[in-house]
């Protein structure tokens, strides 16, 4: 899997997309003592368009969705058709990359974060 998880610095703020708009996906958040386990559905999206990023106790996950246009399609608002997703969790802990895992099968993103 080609999934980007980057820590950003306490010293700098995560890099905003200027004029980019996203859909919220439908996610479902699972937590215990040992782990917090997110399911996040982001139909059309390839391991090669997800990104995690963790900042302070925020997890940022961004899905692009892959960009095929039938000869045929007639969307009459075909940009919110395919707009890309973004979902902002907070942990309420500072994760590390490496306490993160994410499996994307069948369209489910599944994260499980370890405390």
């Amino acid at each position: 899997m080609n999934t980007i998880i980057n820590r950003v610095s306490d010293r700098c703020e995560p890099v905003r997309p200027s004029d980019e708009r996203f859909a919220q996906p439908h996610y479902d958040i699972e937590a215990d003592e040992q782990a917090i386990e997110v399911s996040v559905i982001v139909p059309e999206v390839t391991d090669d368009g997800l990104e995690i990023l963790l900042y302070q106790d925020q997890m940022i996950v961004t899905a692009r969705r892959n960009r095929t246009v039938r000869p045929n399609w007639g969307a009459l608002r075909l940009e919110c058709a395919q707009q890309d997703y973004r979902l902002n969790i907070q942990l309420g802990f500072s994760a590390h990359p490496e306490s993160v895992r994410a499996e994307l099968a069948c369209g489910i993103l599944s994260i499980r974060v370890d405390r």
